[in-house]
Order: structure tokens, then sequence, then C-alpha cells
């Protein structure tokens, strides 16, 4: 409440978490930026790009506002940042995506995106490919692999999309072996009912990352490992384990004192163990099931509820160790994903600190939920 002014409603005075700035410092500092958006004490008025310069400079002098707009994004490939490729019509030679399998149902291919993506277009979640896909395979040293992902529909068929790794190590575990691997995700972009559905309040990340990686099985499977077989991919907290790696990415990146304020005052993010998703008459029902965030009550929170974060789990069994024909799916592990920027703005920010910083326009979706 220190942007408002006078005694808080009821419902307002129970829930909400004391304001860091007095109501005159939190007035002042708003009366400042629309002093400078409406015109200078002097009569002159700034102009667009010295007044974008004062409010970019306000935010990047914040650390908060530099991990959740530029590196927090990056990290969830948001196209806040830039439109996503096709990787089955490349044009960012960076990303240099194997296709597989590269075949589709009648009638065909979809065609080529006309215009063409642009060449600085996003390939694909580098959270995904560089923290989910090498969480998912947990390699014994020496075993090595590396994967890359892109951004496709996970029920797209014209072509199909599969994970696939493209190599074996045929003399076992070797760090001169390094498996090439592929993932694939589909950015869910939505608000959920957790958050403000309004398009000026919506959060700027993805409700989920829907990704589909190569099993653990798999992974162990073609680099020779010991003990490669379908109960490593039982593991109820595979993808729950990835979802929490998000949000401890979360807490480390923020500034000391928010982020010990946020356990002080915050409503806990918990991430709960994986479910199983099931065989509907139309295929596997992950395609459609999106994570599943609950309030409970909870009497150890600060605010007497914590936030529970669900996966839904898929797993495909890795029959003749992944040796079959493309149309034979084998050897996959299928999660949702929280993305990284949800952790962020919900741990750290939304139930912190957006009042006290509605002066950023960057984080203008959280103020105006507040």
């Amino acid at each position: 409440m220190s942007f408002a002014s006078g005694p808080a409603p009821a419902a307002v005075a129970i829930t909400d978490l004391k304001a860091t700035l007095a109501e005159h410092e939190a007035h002042s500092a708003v009366a400042e930026l629309i002093q400078d958006f409406l015109g200078t004490s002097d009569g002159s008025a700034l102009s667009a790009a010295e007044l974008s310069a004062e409010l970019l400079a306000s935010a990047l002098a914040d650390p908060l506002v530099d991990a959740l707009g530029v590196d927090a994004l990056k990290l969830e490939g948001s196209t806040q940042l830039a439109p996503s490729c096709n990787s089955d019509f490349p044009t960012n030679p960076t990303c240099n995506y194997p296709k597989f399998p590269d075949h589709s149902v009648p009638f065909g291919p979809a065609p080529a995106p006309n215009p063409p993506i642009a060449s600085d277009c996003i390939c694909g979640s580098p959270w995904v490919a560089d923290t989910a896909a090498r969480m998912m395979a947990d390699l014994p040293a020496p075993a090595k692999m590396f994967a890359k992902d892109a951004f496709h529909d996970v029920a797209d068929v014209h072509p199909f999309h599969l994970p696939h790794i493209f190599n074996d190590c045929p003399e076992g575990p070797d760090a001169k072996c390094v498996l090439n691997s592929t993932s694939l995700t589909m950015p869910v972009v939505k608000a959920g009912d957790l958050w403000p559905s309004a398009l000026a309040s919506r959060p700027l990340s993805a409700f989920e990352l829907r990704s589909k990686l190569k099993s653990k099985e798999a992974y162990w499977s073609k680099a020779g490992v010991a003990g490669a077989g379908g109960s490593l991919d039982q593991n109820m907290s595979l993808c729950a384990d990835i979802n929490r790696a998000a949000l401890q990415w979360a807490v480390e990146h923020a500034e000391t004192g928010v982020a010990k304020r946020f356990a002080a005052k915050g409503e806990p993010l918990v991430i709960v163990d994986d479910q199983k998703a099931t065989i509907g008459a139309t295929g596997p029902e992950w395609i459609k099931d999106e994570l599943v965030f609950s309030r409970v009550a909870d009497s150890t929170s600060p605010t007497g509820t914590r936030v529970e974060v669900q996966s839904w789990m898929f797993v495909v069994g890795n029959a003749n160790d992944g040796n079959v024909p493309w149309f034979l799916p084998a050897g996959m592990h299928y999660c949702n994903s929280v993305a990284v920027v949800s952790c962020f703005t919900w741990s750290l920010l939304v139930r912190c600190l957006c009042c006290c910083y509605c002066r950023h326009a960057f984080l203008q979706h959280c103020c105006n939920w507040c």
C-alpha cells in the first residue's frame, strides 16, 4: 500500500505485505516520474529519448531487473526478446538443430513461413537444453552429453518432432565420446489462474515449458552406462527436480535483502512430485496436460498458505535400446517445466517488491497487479 493513500481495505490489511517504503517516499518517487513524463519543473519537457534513458538507467541500476529482464528471459528462450525460430525452415545459422524424424502424416509438411523468420530468432530454450536435458540424462562421469532445443507445438505432425540421440559410445562411458541429442519444447503462453490475466498486467514469461526429452534410460543405454533400464524413469521426481532447479536459480540470483524478505514475508512456492499422465482416446494426455498450481493451507508459511507446483510425466520405454523405425517412438520422458522467469517473478517480485519498484517500467506488469 505504499502507492495508495489512506487506510487499507480490510482484506488488504490482512493479506498484504508491509511496504518497505514510507508512503511519502513512494509518492515522491512516483511524482518525480510523472513530472518527467509531463514536463520538468521549469516548464521544459524531456524528450522521449531522455525519458526512456532515465527509465532504463533506473531499471538497470537494480540487479533484480537485470536478472528478470535479461538473464531469466534468455534462459527461458522468451519470445518477448525475439521471435522463435522454426527448425524445419532454419534461418538462424547458430541453431544447427538436426531434424528428427523429418516425416509427416498426409498431406506432408507445413509450408515454409512467409516471409521467412528473422535470422536473429530464438532457437529454443537454453534452460531445457542446458539444464533440463542434462538433469534428465544424469550421466555418471566420464560420460558426457549435450542437447539442442527447438520450439514447436508438441502436437504437430506436419512434420513430427521428437527428441533424439544421434550417436552412441560403443566402448562404454568415455570422456572422448559425447552424446549428441535434441529436445523439443512448446512454450505455453498464458497467465494461469494465479497470475493477472489483463493484457497490461500478465507476466512476461511463459506459463510453462512443455518439453519432450530423451529418457534417462535412453541416455544411459547410448552411453554404455551399466544399469540402464526402464526403472530409471519411474522416479516421480525427475521433472520435479528440474523445476526445483528453476526455483533455486531464482533464489540464488536474488539480491540478498530481497531473498531474506521473501523468506520472512512471502508465500512459498513448493515443487511437489510428478504425476503420471495417461493415454486417452486421442493419444497421450500429456500433450494437453498443464502444470498444476494449487494453493493450500500451511500454518508454517508467513502468509498462511503455500502454492504447490506439480508436473505431469509421460514415459515411452526404450524398446530395443532405441533402435527402432522412426514411427515407433522409444526412449522418451516428457515433462512440464516451470519457466525460470515465473519462479523469479513469483518468489522475488510479485509477492514482495512490486509496490516498491513501480518506478521501473520493466516491472509494470507486477505493479499493475499490486
